[in-house]
């Protein structure tokens, strides 16, 4: 049987998707070997959105307040760095924007209204008619470091490390 992640027993995407950030910059920049555990995002979750353990409080993280929480506050990685982000607005559609935020800030953060159709799919793509409606499968926040010359690699939070590549938007 498979093991669950993090957000498939809670609506965490936000703190899992600043953790799987943090990671990737640490590694790159400090040769950081550490992986954030399923404790320190439910901890995050506490913090930014006020889930108190329970089913009623388990609504997810507004990203707006989530921005404004890891601005003030940072997020602890170890026990001396907090880490403060980059925050920049781009346009997501924009393969430009999204490769110099990418180069130049490193992992990016991309709040994806999910279309019915990525459901256990190996590849997001953008799908069209009623399956391809996005949000129709609901919300998730990813994080993004890595492009190529035809997609963005998208990072969620799993047991293994990442989630499908996200050809979105086309590189060209």
């Amino acid at each position: 049987m498979a093991t669950r992640s993090v957000t498939d027993a809670h609506s965490n995407c936000l703190p899992c998707g600043a953790l799987r950030s943090i990671q990737i910059r640490r590694a790159v920049a400090a040769g950081d070997a550490r992986k954030p555990t399923a404790e320190q995002a439910l901890a995050l979750y506490r913090a930014w959105s006020g889930w108190d353990g329970t089913e009623a409080t388990d609504i997810g993280t507004a990203s707006d307040s989530a921005a404004v929480a890891w601005a003030r506050h940072g997020v602890t990685w170890g026990d001396q760095w907090d880490d403060i982000p980059s925050i920049a607005a781009l346009d997501p559609a924009n393969a430009g924007h999204v490769k110099a935020a990418v180069a130049f800030l490193g992992p990016i953060q991309l709040d994806l209204n999910m279309p019915a159709a990525w459901q256990g799919a190996t590849t997001w793509t953008v799908i069209s008619g009623s399956w391809g409606q996005p949000g129709t499968w609901g919300s998730h926040r990813v994080c993004a470091g890595r492009y190529d010359q035809q997609c963005l690699y998208a990072i969620s939070w799993a047991p293994r490390s990442g989630s499908p590549g996200l050809r979105w938007p086309p590189m060209p």
